[in-house]
């Protein structure tokens, strides 16, 4: 579970809160149980068998080439979304 958070989010989130009231924080504060669940449930698993990463994860569970292609799409990814926002 990864969360991207920039400034320009904060910014614009506030700039809603302040328009339209407190639900514009309410995606945070649904996503904050689902983070406490993964810290006592899922954080300990991990550690326990030795994983400290989800590419090592990918790769444990479905084999390299599964790693090597969810690490492709997650870079071009990322790339896509970073040529988006300074666009």
């Amino acid at each position: 579970m990864t969360v991207l958070i920039g400034a320009q989010d904060i910014v614009s989130y506030s700039q809603t809160g302040c328009e339209a009231g407190f639900a514009a924080y309410q995606m945070y504060l649904d996503d904050l149980r689902w983070a406490i669940l993964f810290l006592a449930i899922g954080l300990p698993i991990f550690f326990l068998s030795g994983i400290y990463s989800v590419p090592e994860y990918m790769e444990r569970r479905y084999g390299k080439s599964t790693r090597m292609a969810s690490s492709i799409m997650t870079h071009l990814a990322s790339l896509m979304l970073q040529n988006i926002s300074v666009a």
